[in-house]
């Protein structure tokens, strides 16, 4: 598998993690490697729903499978200068809500990776041009809006399979991988982009420990996938946010974020501290 790059903006919590693509954000750009397209699922999917140009496509998206999420708009729009992105890929604008808390921002972080990612299996079965590149904006409570940055989706292989199974199976089969890891689950929630895509708020009684122990938090469920994309929250006794992590594996982007305090768990790869 290629190697991934990991990008954090940290004043505002947010962290990308592209496989085999490239990134930006405010003053810094890095490229990740090229290679074969990476693949998270065995390949094989019947072809989903098409669409006869890109607007359409996006528009359906933000109707149906990503209505009521953290997205406020998202539209196609020119290549910003220097941005890394190919003359003929798409660029995508999005524009997500949020609360003052960076936490809940980076909740719309995800929701906008896996736009991305359902989108470019849309675009490639209805024989459209892909998204070369996407810029996002957090729109703040008191009207602002403030750059996240962006980047370009990674080398993802198309017609992946993921988890469809009905939610509820899935939702004790989640119970199970949370357990096994000493944690409980104190919110569950499920993305509807016609596979199963948890939400997921779990509550650490030694939230320290178990942040240390878990740097990926996301791979305490991975028994249960293999999931189009996942989020997990992490909260001490008290329900503070200690930690969160995300993928998105029709998008190849991923991130993680720490409490400060708690950011020693993930030295491998660097840390944002909200």
């Amino acid at each position: 598998m290629p190697s991934r790059t990991l990008l954090i903006a940290v004043g505002v919590g947010l962290a990308i993690a592209i496989g085999a693509g490239v990134s930006y954000a405010a003053g810094d750009r890095s490229a990740g490697t090229d290679g074969a397209p990476v693949s998270f699922a065995p390949l094989g999917a019947a072809p989903g729903e098409t669409f006869a140009s890109p607007d359409d496509a996006l528009s359906s998206a933000l109707k149906n499978e990503f209505a009521g999420t953290a997205i406020d708009s998202a539209s196609f729009g020119s290549i910003p200068d220097g941005a890394p992105s190919s003359a003929d890929g798409l660029w995508l604008d999005v524009t997500v809500a949020a609360t003052n808390d960076s936490v809940g921002a980076t909740l719309g972080d995800w929701e906008s990776a896996m736009l991305i990612g359902y989108l470019q299996q849309a675009l490639h079965d209805s024989g459209l041009p892909q998204i070369g590149g996407f810029s996002i904006k957090l729109s703040l409570p008191d009207g602002s809006t403030a750059d996240l940055g962006g980047g370009g989706p990674g080398n993802v292989a198309f017609g992946q399979q993921f988890v469809s199974t009905p939610e509820d199976a899935v939702a004790a089969s989640l119970k199970r991988d949370a357990s096994a890891a000493g944690v409980t689950i104190t919110s569950l929630q499920f993305l509807h982009t016609g596979n199963t895509v948890p939400i997921v708020t779990v509550t650490a009684s030694d939230a320290m420990e178990f942040v240390s122990a878990h740097p990926s938090v996301t791979g305490v469920f991975s028994d249960s996938g293999p999931f189009e994309g996942i989020y997990v929250l992490v909260q001490d006794a008290q329900g503070r946010p200690v930690e969160m992590g995300s993928a998105s594996f029709r998008s190849g982007i991923g991130a993680a974020w720490y409490a400060p305090g708690y950011d020693g768990g993930d030295r491998g790869a660097g840390n944002g501290t909200g």
